[in-house]
């Protein structure tokens, strides 16, 4: 990071390698027509990327430029550019629009292993274009607002002869959310979107919808608890046995410990889905019931 006197610069690297291990078992219908009783695949990827972005600042204006290139041994490389702009209209209320390309790599699964898979698929590669504002003008309470489009081309759909790069699929919507200021520590917070498909996708969902809402205690000196709730729609046909009528609750705890010097330790406890309820879009692949991590994060 470098920072001038109206710029902020940032780049970077990114290196990753996965490697997926997975066996596909067949039933013995489909091993009457030729079909293994069983096959295990062990794919993997190496990925790299180096990116450039620069914040400008100008009186009330701010412009972000940026840069990325992706590469990777299982696809080609791709080229990401994206440009966002902030305008200040008053010292408590801001607007702002961004325009930025990017892409999704198929999932390994879908590249290999079973017979329905197609080592010749390319990544999704989408147009996005947002907008919105956000303000704390109204007393005790911050808003923020923001509408989006995206248009997504060679988008991964699965039919009958296999998994293919099919179209376009455009996604519009909106999403707003509010927050109390804090009172004796306490603050209220709740969230909406909406999300518009067409065409719809090939699980015959056209549109998509969720909720979050939450409680937030914060005494700004070593301890922080958090409830939230969310709720998420996926218009999904009833045949494929998805349930998702719940709100999904999380509870967060978090507490500093002695600060060492620059070091701050915390703990932390979080236990997630709290009171054990179903919310999966496929009734092979259901959510875990109630689980909980804990440990230790530290900051300096």
């Amino acid at each position: 990071v470098w920072t001038g006197e109206m710029n902020t610069v940032v780049f970077g690297v990114d290196t990753s390698r996965g490697q997926l291990e997975e066996t596909y078992q067949t039933g013995s219908l489909l091993q009457l027509f030729g079909f293994p009783d069983e096959t295990e695949i062990n794919p993997d990827i190496d990925k790299w990327a180096i990116y450039l972005n620069d914040t400008i600042t100008a009186g009330a204006f701010s412009v972000t430029p940026g840069i990325r290139f992706d590469d990777n041994d299982i696809t080609d490389s791709f080229v990401s550019p994206s440009l966002g702009v902030t305008y200040k209209i008053r010292k408590d209320s801001i607007i702002r629009a961004s325009a930025a390309r990017g892409f999704t790599i198929p999932p390994l699964s879908f590249l290999s292993g079973s017979e329905t898979s197609n080592p010749s698929l390319d990544p999704e590669e989408v147009w996005s274009f947002q907008a919105g504002a956000e303000s704390t003008a109204a007393k005790y309470v911050w808003l923020k607002a923001n509408v989006f489009y995206h248009e997504l081309d060679k988008a991964i759909v699965r039919e009958s002869t296999g998994i293919e790069n099919q179209g376009k699929v455009k996604r519009k919507g909106f999403e707003l959310e509010a927050e109390t200021l804090p009172v004796y520590n306490f603050s209220l917070l709740a969230g909406i979107s909406y999300v518009d498909i067409v065409p719809f996708n090939e699980l015959g969902a056209n549109e998509n919808y969720s909720y979050v809402i939450g409680l937030r205690y914060d005494d700004k000196r070593s301890f922080r608890a958090e409830l939230f709730g969310r709720y998420n729609y996926w218009d999904l046909p009833d045949f494929w046995g998805a349930k998702y009528d719940n709100f999904i609750w999380d509870l967060n705890l978090n507490k500093k410990i002695t600060r060492i010097e620059k070091i701050v330790p915390e703990i932390f406890f979080t236990v997630h889905n709290l009171f054990g309820s179903s919310y999966y879009t496929n009734i092979e692949s259901k959510n875990p019931e109630r689980w909980a991590e804990a440990g230790v994060r530290i900051s300096f």
